[in-house]
């Protein structure tokens, strides 16, 4: 990691309501977390602690395998994600970063009802504010987006939402910017990320997050999933 990175990641991203500062504060009361469609550089390498135990889940084997030499993840399942078998309430927390947009709608809501089942604190999406599209990627062609998710829908749903990434009229497609140089306009993405995160109607991704009931909880104390 070089200085700019430690920077961005170490001092920046803990200051700032960017993406990994709000997931990192909406995380810190779940011991548990399930990771669904982790990928390859899941930002659980910079927002968990070491107290937490992680799951990633991936359906494409070759994330799998990166993800594991980078020791993201304590424990990993290759698997379709809407074809994962796995008791109620497994884990505190089920997140899927980066994910819902990969399916086409009615698997999208498909998988938050799984996501609801899976958690007994909260689950937590991240995902493009509407459509955008992204073809295939690295010759995954899981990468391609079907589906898209506005600010409105997820808070019919019943999501609080925080906008990320800043206005969405700066960016384009797997999030560069419209117009150069790149520096230039992130910083100016990140000037209007502090409008955004709390107004985030206009923001270009949404942090969507929602407190779910645990069913037949007997004890406080959590259990590692096996």
């Amino acid at each position: 990691m070089n200085i700019l990175s430690w920077l961005y990641y170490k001092v920046y991203s803990n200051i700032v309501p960017n993406y990994l500062f709000l997931l990192k504060r909406e995380i810190k009361d779940c011991q548990t977390v399930i990771d669904l469609g982790c990928g390859t550089k899941s930002p659980a390498k910079y927002v968990r602690s070491k107290k937490q135990y992680w799951v990633g889940v991936d359906g494409f084997g070759p994330s799998i395998e990166k993800s594991k030499k980078q020791r993201i993840h304590d424990k990993y399942i290759e698997s379709d994600i809407l074809k994962l078998k796995l008791p109620a309430k497994s884990f505190e927390c089920a997140i899927a970063l980066d994910v819902i947009e990969h399916l086409g709608k009615k698997e999208g809501w498909q998988l938050l009802i799984q996501m609801e089942a899976l958690a007994s604190k909260k689950i937590i999406v991240f995902t493009p504010n509407g459509f955008l599209p992204q073809k295939t990627i690295d010759e995954n062609t899981l990468q391609e987006h079907k589906s898209g998710y506005s600010y409105f829908e997820m808070r019919k749903r019943g999501f609080r939402i925080y906008g990320v990434n800043g206005l969405r009229s700066l960016r384009e497609e797997r999030a560069g910017y419209k117009h150069s140089p790149r520096w230039f306009w992130f910083f100016i993405s990140e000037l209007t990320q502090f409008y955004t995160c709390f107004f985030p109607k206009k923001a270009y991704q949404i942090l969507c997050v929602k407190t779910v009931g645990a069913i037949n909880v007997r004890t406080k104390k959590t259990k590692r999933p096996q």
